[in-house]
Parts: C-alpha cells; structure tokens; sequence
C-alpha cells in the first residue's frame, strides 16, 4: 500500500455498530488515494469494517495489531 497517511481514528472504547458508523463515516470524508488509520479493540468491529469497504469495493484494508488494540489501515481508491 503506497498512500500519504491522513489521519487516524480512536475507536478503542466503542463496539459494534458505533464503531463501524464512524469508521465508514470517515472513510467516505476521505480524499482519493489517502489512507485511514483506525484503531479498534472490538474484534466484530474489525470483521464489520472490513466487510463494509470490502463490499462496496472503494478501498483496500489492512490489518496489524499495536499496544492491544487493532489497526485497521483503509486506503481510498482513486477512481
């Protein structure tokens, strides 16, 4: 994945659904070809997020873990 990071989103006190609204909520204020970094701690949260951008085929989504917590890095495609 080659972008400039953006920003990053602290979801780490949510869960399901809240965490995924914001998340995609983000995601679709985000610039073409950057990228989101979000950190959850929800696993449904992950599965949620990554079925969501996933589906609607607009970006490409990467998942590591840091400091117990997961990181989700989403990255817009250009069209």
């Amino acid at each position: 994945m080659c972008s400039v990071m953006s920003q990053t989103l602290d979801l780490r006190q949510t869960i399901c659904p809240f965490t995924q609204l914001k998340a995609i909520e983000a995601f679709h204020k985000l610039p073409e070809g950057e990228s989101l970094r979000i950190l959850v701690t929800d696993p449904d949260s992950v599965d949620a997020i990554m079925r969501t951008v996933k589906s609607n085929g607009t970006g490409e989504v990467d998942v590591g873990n840091e400091a117990g917590a997961f990181v989700l890095t989403i990255v817009k495609y250009k069209v």
